[in-house]
């Protein structure tokens, strides 16, 4: 992988999961 360049197809795809501090979760700031 570091030779080549290459990104193994598993880890092309991500998930972001957002993790709200305390306080209102409509908030973006919150985030």
């Amino acid at each position: 992988m570091y030779d080549t360049g290459d990104i193994p197809q598993c880890l092309e795809t991500s998930v972001v999961v957002p993790v709200p501090k305390k306080g209102d979760l409509k908030d973006p700031d919150n985030y």
